[in-house]
């Protein structure tokens, strides 16, 4: 990568578990970190796949007509991962739009993640926080 990463110092992004039940999802999004690694602790029923298109934002611009493509559902160019239970994944969430296809049935998808910079002391911004984890601690 040609660069040093940092964990984040966001208290509440660092390190999370998320746990998803039927009928959530993870809809298409960049991460504000550079680098995000999680590891699958226990799969759902059905659904909960992982997609992604790698690379699709640039370092100073994004595909805005492959993108607008994905958001209307397009599969051009989206990996599929039918990740396994111990399974890490280390990817580029800034840098590659992804996403968590609907969880079905009764198991809930457990996955750990843990999110790093490319900088020190960086903070998710106040409205991601707010979208994740219902509050904001930019302290």
């Amino acid at each position: 990568m040609g660069y040093k990463l940092f964990r984040m110092a966001d208290p509440m992004a660092a390190l999370t578990v998320n746990c998803m039940g039927a009928g959530q999802n993870h809809g298409w999004h960049y991460d504000e970190s550079q680098v995000t690694i999680t590891l699958l602790i226990q799969r759902p029923d059905e659904g909960g796949l992982f997609q992604t298109i790698p690379d699709l934002r640039k370092k100073d611009t994004d595909d805005y007509s492959q993108l607008g493509s994905v958001l209307k559902g397009s599969d051009v160019g989206v990996v599929t991962l039918n990740v396994e239970p111990g399974d890490l994944l280390l990817f580029a969430g800034f840098y590659s739009l992804h996403r968590v296809t609907p969880i079905k049935g009764n198991t809930t998808r457990y996955v750990g993640t843990l999110c790093y910079k490319d900088r020190p002391n960086v903070m998710n911004s106040p409205e991601v926080q707010k979208l994740f984890y219902g509050r904001v601690n930019q302290g």
